[in-house]
């Protein structure tokens, strides 16, 4: 097929695309921590205050190229929230890639 074709004429560059991930985690993440806030058993909070507060992290890492990951641990204000662990968890990148196998498999390649 079409497609088989292009992906066998892929050209695949490892550190590349880590680095791409790396720079691209934060809008990716965002999301999920903002969830992960949003579902808090600790306090509640309105999503909308939900968005603001994490989007001002996110906008201010994407800006100043600094790491996102870092702006939310060192937020007093988010980890009144939630907790290092679920920090952790919204930055796990195996989470992003958890269907790629099925993927490959239903396009022929896995």
């Amino acid at each position: 097929t079409r497609l088989n074709e292009v992906l066998n004429g892929l050209a695949v560059y490892p550190e590349r695309m880590a680095k791409n991930m790396a720079e691209t985690m934060l809008v990716v993440s965002s999301q999920r921590v903002m969830l992960a806030v949003i579902n808090s058993k600790k306090k509640n909070i309105l999503r909308d205050d939900a968005y603001k507060l994490v989007q001002g992290l996110a906008q201010l890492a994407w800006t100043k190229k600094e790491d996102f990951r870092t702006l939310v641990l060192g937020s007093k204000e988010i980890l009144s929230y939630i907790d290092v662990k679920t920090i952790s968890a919204c930055f796990d990148q195996n989470y992003f890639v958890r269907h790629s196998a099925t993927i490959f498999k239903r396009v022929g390649l896995g």
